[in-house]
């Protein structure tokens, strides 16, 4: 019996501890470039085959708080997945401390914004990462600030952006 309560309490809180190295290796990956996508996916499903959910909180929180961008954004992703958008939002706000003129950034926050239902909050943002902005970048901003715009009720500005837009990129299927 002493055996079985030795093994409870000492070695069972170890068990799972450890993330994989397949975990790790995705990790590395997000942090060089962070994306709440299929990578993301990966990793998380990568860190639950070895260990649980509070273990990658506290292991993504922990490396969060040095401060690094890349860091805080994937425990707002992480956040995002568990439903905390509150949480994932003040990561962000965060993230763009530590690094102001990332649009990425600057894009994601304002999705979440939207989802908040903050328009206004959103297209702040969106047009604070326009000059920071790709090209790539430049056209998913400039359609969000046309969806956010309608949604807010500024159906007139949102119609002169979807014509602008429509002027400068004829052929684009999307638009």
């Amino acid at each position: 019996m002493k055996i079985i309560l030795i093994f409870a309490l000492f070695i069972l809180p170890v068990i799972g501890a450890e993330p994989s190295a397949k975990a790790l290796k995705y990790h590395k990956i997000l942090h060089k470039r962070p994306s709440s996508g299929y990578v993301f996916d990966r990793f998380y499903d990568a860190w639950l085959d070895t260990a649980s959910s509070a273990e990658l909180e506290k292991f993504l929180t922990q490396k969060a708080a040095h401060g690094n961008a890349n860091d805080q954004l994937l425990l707002a992703y992480y956040y995002l997945r568990q439903g905390k958008e509150v949480k994932a939002l003040k990561l962000y706000q965060a993230a763009l401390k530590a690094s102001p003129k990332n649009a990425a950034i600057r894009l994601q926050k304002a999705k979440l914004e939207a989802r908040l239902l903050n328009f206004e909050g959103a297209l702040k943002d969106l047009q604070a990462a326009l000059p920071h902005a790709t090209e790539e970048q430049k056209l998913d901003i400039q359609k969000l600030q046309g969806q956010y715009l309608a949604r807010s009720g500024q159906p007139a500005k949102a119609a002169k952006l979807w014509k602008s837009l429509l002027a400068a990129e004829p052929n684009n299927a999307d638009l």
